[in-house]
């Protein structure tokens, strides 16, 4: 799969896959930072995402995230 690092919210798609990064703030809790998410929903800012390893969604900022990784 292709990976790779963005600074455009415009190259993320529902379905792909984002790497997750904890940056002190609210959104992505520190335990889950390193963790692969997939996009559920995408609006400018916030992104919806669902996270590997916990049932449920987390709402993120774009700039809690480290790198994309494109679906299919």
């Amino acid at each position: 799969m292709d990976e790779f690092v963005t600074d455009k919210i415009a190259d993320i798609r529902v379905g792909d896959s984002v790497l997750l990064k904890w940056d002190g703030y609210r959104g992505v809790p520190k335990y889950l930072s390193g963790c692969w998410a997939e996009v559920t929903e995408l609006k400018k800012n916030p992104i919806i995402v669902q996270p590997a390893t916990i049932v449920g969604t987390i709402t993120i900022k774009f700039q809690q995230i480290s790198k994309v990784r494109k679906s299919g």
